[in-house]
């Protein structure tokens, strides 16, 4: 198994895809050409035994872990580490009558195991959580409201920022988890409007200038909070005409008069 996540996502949100991203999509061809040989060798066994149950069991496992991932419209890793058992099938089953095919296949193999292990360990083992917490914490502090989409990063990361009260978040997807459209827009321009005229203002973070179809973007308009909407009613009030960035993150400030910096906004 190879994560395509990244270059799906690049590909997706019109964006030249990265070196590693490439890379994966190589490690993936790699990949599927050792499962289409083990493959290949069980069909061969099952023909010269007459026994097609492992090749049975391994497409109809196959199957049944793919068509829920698809159907479920996750990527998570959950939902697909159940392919290693019949992947564990086809490796077991693979002929070694031939010590120069054994070796390319072992390399192949060896080749994309280690390249899941650098993937994971890049993206997940160093995450670099503390750094982008800090960074929140300095952008984001003093802000009387904060306004981001929900089912992301942000949201992980919202537990752990220190200078903005957890009440003085507001996610696009908390909203529609309670409140239809009507009313969930509704609620949010009116946390807006309470938030300036308190004299504090409105910090919009991860929702301008960025692509459309990312999520959770896709899953809120199933749910009536299209993108176009909710960006249409934030552009109502006097926002800024160009975001600045922390790190990955786009923000963009809604505040009906300048303020002093660290105080709330």
């Amino acid at each position: 198994m190879v994560d395509l996540e990244p270059l799906v996502g690049q590909l997706r949100d019109g964006a030249t895809p990265s070196i590693s991203a490439i890379l994966s999509a190589l490690v993936f061809m790699i990949g599927t050409v050792v499962m289409a040989l083990a493959l290949r060798d069980l069909a061969q066994a099952g023909r010269q035994r007459h026994d097609w149950r492992a090749l049975a069991a391994v497409l109809g496992w196959t199957a049944g872990v793919l068509a829920f991932g698809i159907y479920w419209n996750a990527s998570d890793d959950q939902f697909y580490f159940q392919l290693a058992i019949p992947m564990g099938v086809l490796i077991a089953a693979h002929r070694r009558d031939n010590t120069k095919r054994r070796t390319v296949w072992l390399t192949m193999t060896v080749a994309v195991l280690v390249w899941n292990l650098v993937d994971v360990t890049s993206r997940f083992v160093l995450y670099p959580r503390a750094e982008r917490i800090r960074m929140l914490d300095s952008g984001l502090a003093g802000a009387g409201l904060v306004v981001y989409p929900g089912y992301d990063e942000i949201g992980q990361l919202e537990p752990f920022i220190r200078t903005v009260p957890p009440r003085r978040f507001l996610s696009i997807a908390g909203l529609a988890d309670q409140h239809p459209p009507q009313e969930g827009l509704s609620l949010l321009r009116q946390r807006i409007e309470e938030t300036l005229a308190a004299g504090a203002s409105v910090d919009v973070v991860a929702i301008y200038d960025v692509p459309q179809r990312r999520q959770p973007w896709k899953a809120l308009r199933e749910l009536g909070y299209d993108y176009g909407t909710v960006l249409q009613l934030l552009s109502s009030f006097p926002v800024e005409s160009s975001s600045r960035w922390m790190g990955p993150f786009s923000i963009r400030v809604i505040a009906s008069m300048p303020r002093a910096a660290g105080k709330p906004r």
